[in-house]
């Protein structure tokens, strides 16, 4: 008995080995759940003496903003206000006590608050990809070399963050107040010109010869008074001529003069989108803002071909096959009979929509279309909107010609600026209805940078 238990429990003891053998336990990698990158807003309010014009009364632009930053502050990101807090003027001091009043809780800190200064310092705490920068300014520069050294801190901070984007709003608000040329001269609006105290205009009787035409406002004051009829006269502490016969400054108080304005949104795309999403500005605002896009890197979206078949009994019009990826195409045929072929694209650009708007993104004058790494005139696109769980947008691509050729096919949406941006820029800094160099500085983002890329193969 003993023999036999002993022996009974080596066996059990060899099939227990050989068992832990075969199914050895397997210890699970760990899982580790990343948190979610949550980002921090810096929100920066230009409140300079050049601000003064949209903060006296009643204003679009007081309502629009504060409006605006309540929207980015009820997406609960943590949050930082950046303004200038000692000016003087009453309407700038009223302004930011509206908002320290609003935004309690919010961290508020001061920064040097001109257009390009301001501009420099937030760029240079764009760093990483959690960071938000929102910039409300109402563009305004202090001198032509602002203008070079905004698009020389433009070109330093594309370089050192591959994963940029940037999105501008413009807008427009009544201004009452004084108006500041690029050469510091001075324009009070809406009733009256002004000159800076150091500086005057001599304009004698008769003749209208001009001496000493150093200051805008003095060079331009005729072409201004005839354009705009509620400016009567031009006048400073040390000169003073009437274009018109003399009147009373009441009779221009009600005139509204309207300048437009501009928040800047930096960062990455998709903290980028997402705000667009949350504050929806068009719905804030008196008019559809316009926009300005740009980025650096393409986003990820969905593509691939359509199922067009045409009926079966037309077999020779319709004879073509789509991969399993949908991103290649094949028997296709450029023409049957004479007739023009067609294939479609389908492509999700919800994330485009939100950055650049649907009239631009369904606007077939705003892509390329490429075959074999060359741009192509042979095929015509025509973009619809679709309603499918994957795809937002039908692209309609036909053959205008016999002997198309086949390959890889590109269709890239191009980057532009837009139509306003050349309508409100002011080149030569005369015209207080503009913003002085605006398009030059849009364009240091490299509008003409690529979108995104479709690419699909073409084959016989």
């Amino acid at each position: 008995m003993l023999i036999f238990s002993l022996f009974a429990c080596k066996e059990k003891g060899s099939v227990a080995t050989e068992e832990s053998k075969l199914n050895p336990i397997e210890e699970l990698p760990e899982i580790v759940l990343k948190e979610p990158i949550i980002p921090t807003i810096n929100v920066y309010l230009e409140t300079t003496n050049r601000m003064e014009g949209y903060l006296r009364g009643k204003t679009d632009f007081k309502g629009v903003v504060l409006d605006y930053l309540s929207a980015v502050n009820g997406l609960n990101f943590p949050m930082n206000l950046y303004f200038h807090t000692t000016n003087s003027i009453l309407p700038i001091r009223d302004f930011t006590n509206a908002i320290k009043n609003t935004f309690k809780g919010v961290k508020i800190h001061n920064f040097t608050s001109d257009y390009a200064s301001g501009l420099d310092f937030i760029l240079s705490r764009q760093n990483n990809d959690s960071a938000v920068s929102i910039f409300i300014t109402g563009g305004i520069l202090s001198g032509e070399h602002q203008h070079h050294s905004v698009r020389a801190r433009i070109n330093d901070y594309l370089k050192q963050n591959p994963n940029w984007a940037v999105k501008v709003y413009k807008l427009s608000s009544e201004f009452r107040g004084t108006y500041y040329y690029i050469d510091d001269s001075a324009i009070h609006l809406p009733c009256e010109l002004r000159a800076s105290p150091d500086r005057y205009c001599h304009w004698p009787k008769g003749g209208g010869k001009r001496y000493d035409i150093g200051e805008i406002a003095c060079r331009n004051m005729v072409d201004t008074v005839e354009s705009y009829p509620e400016l009567k006269t031009v006048r400073s502490a040390s000169w003073r001529v009437d274009l018109k016969p003399p009147y009373s400054e009441k009779a221009c108080v009600g005139n509204n003069i309207e300048r437009p304005y501009y928040i800047w949104v930096i960062g990455n795309e998709k903290n980028i989108s997402e705000i667009s999403k949350a504050t929806r500005i068009a719905e804030r605002s008196k008019e559809e803002p316009n926009t300005f896009f740009a980025m650096n890197s393409n986003i990820a979206f969905e593509y691939g071909f359509l199922d067009l078949q045409k009926p079966k009994r037309d077999p020779k019009n319709s004879a073509y096959d789509i991969s399993e990826d949908k991103k290649t195409l094949s028997k296709w045929k450029t023409s049957v009979q004479g007739k023009k072929r067609n294939f479609a694209i389908g492509m999700d650009l919800k994330a485009f929509i939100n950055i650049k708007g649907r009239e631009y993104i369904e606007s077939p004058n705003n892509y390329v279309v490429k075959i074999n790494g060359k741009p192509s005139s042979e095929y015509e696109l025509e973009i619809s909107p679709m309603e499918d769980n994957l795809y937002t947008h039908q692209f309609l691509v036909t053959s205008n010609s016999r002997k198309s050729e086949y390959g890889n096919i590109e269709i890239i949406l191009k980057g532009s600026i837009p139509g306003w941006v050349e309508e409100i820029n002011d080149a030569n800094g005369a015209e207080f209805r503009k913003t002085f160099g605006i398009k030059p500085i849009l364009e240091s983002f490299g509008t003409n940078r690529e979108l995104f890329t479709a690419k699909l193969s073409l084959n016989r």
